[in-house]
């Protein structure tokens, strides 16, 4: 599995275009998603702003204010998941538990794609 850490704004999709070797890559701060195409699990600590045409396949994750800006003229596509939840207060202060969460899957096989490099094992499940 390989991580990627950055601290700064950039165009995402070219830093994970491999679909051979999806990658997790967390920012924390504001990025810039597009133009491109992009693999794996993206984390992003800060608002995600879609910039230009692009489409990503896996999982996007956006905490912190939990805020994604996409402008309806900009065209893309999430093949996988997006989750969306605010952790933080404006101030910046931790929140005590996640708010205005969000979750939309548009391909499981994406997800479970992103997922694989994880040798994890549930150690709780909910169901409703």
């Amino acid at each position: 599995m390989r991580l990627m850490c950055t601290t700064h704004r950039g165009a995402l999709a070219r830093l994970s275009a491999n679909p051979i070797s999806y990658k997790v890559t967390v920012v924390n701060g504001d990025v810039d998603l597009g133009p491109g195409t992009g693999y794996g699990i993206l984390l992003a600590c800060g608002d995600v702003n879609v910039t230009g045409a692009f489409a990503w396949n896996g999982l996007i994750l956006v905490i912190g204010q939990g805020v994604m800006h996409w402008d309806s003229s900009v065209r893309g596509t999430i093949n996988g998941g997006l989750f969306l939840a605010r952790t933080r207060a404006p101030d910046g202060t931790l929140l005590g538990e996640p708010a205005d969460a969000a979750f939309d899957i548009t391909d499981p096989g994406q997800i479970r794609a992103a997922n694989r490099p994880f040798p994890y094992n549930a150690i709780a499940v909910k169901e409703k």
